[in-house]
């Protein structure tokens, strides 16, 4: 198990609520021999090019390789709006195009319908997607999705996915708590390990955030996924990230926010994969200060 300290700066330059840049930066300061190096620097923006068309752009280099990601949002109308995702990402192996749309349906429902077409170290094919969201009434919204797609890894196996999901979100008073909950099956006849003919999967997403004063905000998340073969009901791959963490936004200076927050992090993996990949259990500690230099800068 290895283990790293990173340091970390980022600048943003905000021209209105529609126009910024930003630079960061992150530093490996100390690390144990298992631990691979972590320097990268990021630079990215967004901008509202017409009043219909905002564009978004990321770009980072470092020791783990390059990443870019770009966005085109189109809005139609303003109840209907398209969006285009593009995302190359070397240390991932992620090469994915997204397209999708939403929809205002009524005052109270709401639409989306996606496309990905996904190539990466899993496999490449295209997964299709679509879902509804109501706001029951002014504190609790609630949501349901399908998603239907195929993968092809680099053996030629092809595998059938399915997923259904059911998303909840309550902001009573000075709490706001988030919840999904996903189950997803994935089916192949090409397989020769009858481990992974079939194997289900179950993950659920949390956040939780509490203004306890003016000054001070808790908050939390927790996501979890499992996944079993249902032939021999063997644990393939576990992932669990829960976070706890406190803000600090001082009410004699609201230019200077604080953040400290703690990680805990495990991710095993026995599904076929394209690159060397190692199991990992990490303890992550954070501490994060943002000070608004004036109205266009924060550092």
């Amino acid at each position: 198990k290895g283990k790293g300290t990173l340091a970390g700066l980022r600048a943003d330059y905000i021209w209105d609520s529609d126009n910024n840049v930003y630079i960061k930066g992150q530093k490996t300061v100390g690390k144990t021999d298992e631990y691979d190096e972590n320097d990268s620097v990021t630079i990215g923006g967004e901008t509202r090019i017409l009043e219909d068309f905002v564009v978004g752009a990321e770009y980072t280099t470092g020791d783990r390789g390059d990443a870019a990601e770009a966005s085109v949002t189109y809005d139609v109308t303003e109840d209907y709006s398209t969006y285009l995702t593009y995302v190359d990402d070397s240390y991932e192996g992620k090469n994915n195009v997204i397209v999708g749309q939403r929809a205002d349906l009524t005052s109270t429902v709401d639409f989306y319908q996606e496309n990905q077409f996904v190539d990466e170290n899993n496999g490449k094919g295209r997964i299709d997607s679509f879902g509804f969201g109501y706001d029951m009434n002014d504190d609790i919204d609630m949501g349901i999705g399908y998603q239907k797609g195929e993968i092809e890894d680099d053996q030629n196996i092809t595998t059938e996915r399915q997923a259904v999901s059911v998303s909840t979100s309550i902001d009573v008073d000075d709490v706001l708590f988030k919840n999904k909950v996903e189950y997803r099956v994935d089916k192949t006849d090409d397989s020769a390990d009858p481990d992974k003919k079939r194997i289900d999967q179950w993950v659920t997403t949390n956040r939780y955030t509490h203004h306890l004063t003016e000054e001070y905000t808790l908050f939390g998340k927790f996501n979890y996924s499992r996944s079993e073969s249902k032939s021999s009901d063997k644990m393939l791959a576990r992932f669990i990230e829960s976070t706890a963490g406190l803000a600090y936004r001082p009410i004699y200076n609201d230019r200077l926010n604080l953040l400290s927050r703690y990680t805990y992090l495990v991710d095993f993996d026995q599904l076929n994969r394209d690159v060397d990949y190692k199991d990992e259990e990490s303890h992550i500690i954070e501490v994060e200060g943002i000070y608004s230099l004036d109205a266009n800068w924060d550092l």
